[in-house]
C-alpha cells in the first residue's frame, strides 16, 4: 500500500509546478524536482536506447549524438545532484500552424534552453537537454572536422541512453502524449537536467 501523496515511491511534494504565459497567449508549464544523481542511474538503458538512435537521422552525423557521447556517469563523476525540469504544452495552441506538433517542440525547445542555460550560470552547472544540438547550420562532424562550439555544445538525455517515458512518469508523474497514425500527440513534453555539485 502506497502513502499518501506518494507516487511511485517519489513524494508528491517534491514536484513543483509552475504555469507561464507568453505575451501572445501561448502556454507552457513546467514540472521540477531535485534528484540526486545516483537516483537517475537506473532510467539509463543504453542499449535499447542506442538501438532507437540508430534509426534517427542524425546518429553519427552530430557531435551532440551517439556512438560518440560520453558516458553518462563519468560526464556526471563532478556532480552530486540534478534538477529535474519537465517542459510541456497544450499542442492545440499550434493549430494554425502547418504542423502544430513540430511547432509546439520549436517553442518549447526556445523556452527549455533558455531557461536552463540561465539556470546553468547562476549554479555553475551543466545543462543537459532532451534535444540535439542545432546551434550549427551544418554540424562539423559530417565533415570529420571537431565541433566548432564545444563550450556551447550540449548533450541529450536520449544521446546518454536515458528512457526520457520512464523518466517522466516515474520521477515526474506525467505521461508523455505520442503521435499515433494520423492522430497528433494532444501535447508535447521536454526533459532537461541541470547538475550541479
Amino acid at each position: 500500500m502506497k502513502s499518501a501523496g506518494i507516487f511511485n515511491g517519489v513524494r508528491m511534494k517534491e514536484i513543483k509546478e509552475k504555469r507561464f504565459r507568453t505575451k501572445k497567449g501561448r502556454v507552457y508549464n513546467l514540472k521540477t524536482r531535485k534528484a540526486a544523481v545516483a537516483e537517475l542511474l537506473p532510467f539509463l538503458k543504453k542499449e535499447t536506447v542506442f538501438q532507437l538512435c540508430m534509426q534517427c537521422p542524425n546518429f553519427d552525423k552530430l557531435w551532440s549524438c551517439p556512438p560518440i557521447v560520453p558516458d553518462f556517469e563519468k560526464f556526471a563523476a563532478g556532480y552530486k545532484y540534478a534538477d529535474m525540469f519537465l517542459f510541456w504544452a497544450d499542442t492545440r495552441q499550434f493549430s494554425a500552424e502547418e504542423n502544430p506538433t513540430l511547432a509546439c517542440y520549436e517553442f518549447l525547445k526556445k523556452k527549455n534552453r533558455k531557461y536552463l542555460l540561465n539556470l546553468e550560470e547562476e549554479k555553475s552547472g551543466r545543462a543537459v537537454f532532451s534535444f540535439s544540438c542545432d546551434l550549427c547550420s551544418i554540424c562539423r562532424k559530417k565533415e570529420g572536422k571537431p565541433c566548432k562550439k564545444p563550450d556551447e555544445m550540449r548533450f541529450n538525455l536520449t544521446a546518454f541512453g536515458f528512457m526520457i517515458e520512464d523518466l517522466s512518469q516515474v520521477l515526474m508523474n506525467h505521461r508523455i502524449s505520442w503521435s499515433k497514425d494520423k492522430n497528433e500527440a494532444q501535447y508535447i513534453t521536454q526533459v532537461s537536467f541541470l547538475l550541479y555539485a
